[in-house]
């Protein structure tokens, strides 16, 4: 395996010494910002970028996995509860990084929806179901919970 960089969005420096400190022993993550990853570092197939920042910090090292097929791996901020649940990502943050470094990766497809990667789901076809605005309107948390999707 070659280089594990622990890539960090804008705003996330605070947390990467605590996440540092959660790496398994032995672990060596070479930690970088993201517009640094992006512009200067050069992955390769060996070398797998753990993500840690917003979700369209997360989409751009995605793009740059599929044009220098470094593999990705993810860590959900505090924050980040639906992308934690749909990529079952423990809430733990040292396990979570025991996963992603020493997880076996495996292919995904990346879905893109007018030029931007879908990260959880796409929908087709009349968006929100028939119907389905009227009855959330009856009740002011199904409507909020509507809009948190």
């Amino acid at each position: 395996m070659g280089v594990h960089y622990l890539v960090y969005g804008a705003g996330c420096e605070k947390d990467v010494d605590g996440l540092l400190q959660n790496a398994p022993e032995g672990a060596t993550l070479q930690p970088v910002g993201l517009e640094a990853f992006l512009k200067e570092h050069r992955a390769t197939e060996e070398d797998r970028a753990i993500v840690y920042g917003e979700y369209d910090e997360i989409k751009a090292v995605l793009e740059g996995s599929f044009v220098c097929g470094f593999t990705v791996a993810l860590l959900a901020k505090p924050s980040q509860r639906a992308l934690r649940d749909t990529f079952e990502i423990p809430g733990n943050p040292a396990k979570a990084l025991e996963v992603a470094i020493g997880g076996e990766a495996r292919p995904v497809d990346l879905l893109y929806c007018q030029d931007e990667i879908v990260l959880w789901s796409a929908l087709v076809g009349e968006a929100p179901p028939h119907g389905m605005m009227a009855r959330a309107r009856k009740n002011d948390a199904a409507t909020h919970r509507i809009w948190m999707l």
